[in-house]
């Protein structure tokens, strides 16, 4: 089950990019394939956020229209449901956001969005990074800067904002484990880890945002992302820790005056050996994370 799950992730991978090849005149892919040394990513800005990942053709994410994906919700106060970042809830600047190559070798590796309020109230930019490793070595890494912008000319926002992500390490779903394991403050407004493994695997992502990281949840099952898809206003319960087929997201409370911005640094690599920074304590972790970000 597991094994023709895996296959039919990569079929999926293999669909997109050969329509990303097909003439103008076919249907095309919604979104930007990314591809750098051994890592390709897929980033559908029609739904679904960046929605396959693989390392060294290894599936670590899933596939078009598949539930596993990582990606962005908000809410504007304390009212209403979360919104997923997409065409449906705001405007896509289509002129506006494109893939670019950023190394020069010839293919997309980097894409930028942006989304408007339709109200005219806030802007959503997203720039997605794909740094793969050398061939062989089944380790990448992807890193998103987000800005979430007031355009308003004279009201508040209180927004709360959230990254999800459903992993499936090596492809399988239900042998994984994530777990938050801490956070420092030095010289940025704050570093918060999670750490996601299954038996041949390990995700190590870092947040570096301003203000605070203010709640995280660790669930499994689709439990975490059917709170953010209900119709209810939901925050994260903070549990920090989850086994099996997991999901975990973070939450952030700003408020936002006229002309004020919300960033947020994300960074996510994918390394065959978890050993290595499993053995590390949280301490090390984060001083790993902020040496690459200063690189």
């Amino acid at each position: 089950m597991m094994a023709s799950r895996q296959l039919l992730k990569m079929s999926v991978l293999v669909g997109i990019c050969a329509v990303m090849a097909a003439p103008a005149s076919a249907v095309t892919y919604p979104g930007y394939v990314l591809q750098d040394d051994n890592s390709t990513v897929a980033v559908n800005f029609a739904g679904y956020g960046v929605e396959v990942w693989t390392v060294n053709g290894v599936p670590h994410l899933g596939g078009y229209g598949d539930e596993t994906l990582q990606w962005f919700w908000y809410r504007m106060g304390t009212t209403g449901p979360e919104q997923q970042v997409n065409p449906t809830n705001l405007t896509f600047d289509a002129g506006a956001s494109q893939p670019t190559d950023r190394d020069g070798d010839g293919g997309f590796d980097t894409a930028y969005l942006l989304y408007h309020d339709a109200g005219g109230l806030f802007d959503v930019e997203i720039t997605v990074t794909l740094d793969g490793g050398p061939a062989g070595s089944e380790q990448g890494d992807l890193a998103e800067q987000v800005t979430v912008t007031n355009t308003s000319a004279d009201e508040s926002l209180d927004l709360h904002f959230f990254e999800y992500a459903d992993f499936d390490l090596g492809g399988t779903p239900n042998n994984d484990e994530v777990v938050y394991i801490g956070q420092a403050v030095d010289d940025v407004d704050e570093v918060m880890v999670a750490k996601q493994l299954d038996d041949a695997y390990m995700l190590v992502a870092s947040d570096v945002s301003s203000p605070a990281l203010g709640h995280v949840e660790a669930n499994i099952g689709g439990a975490l992302r059917g709170k953010l898809d209900d119709a209810n206003p939901d925050d994260l319960d903070d549990t920090a820790t989850a086994d099996g087929d997991v999901e975990w997201a973070g939450q952030w409370n700003v408020e936002l005056g006229p002309g004020d911005a919300f960033q947020l640094s994300k960074d996510k690599m994918i390394t065959p050996e978890p050993a290595t920074l499993a053995l590390m304590g949280s301490g090390a972790v984060l001083v790993f994370f902020l040496r690459r970000r200063r690189r």
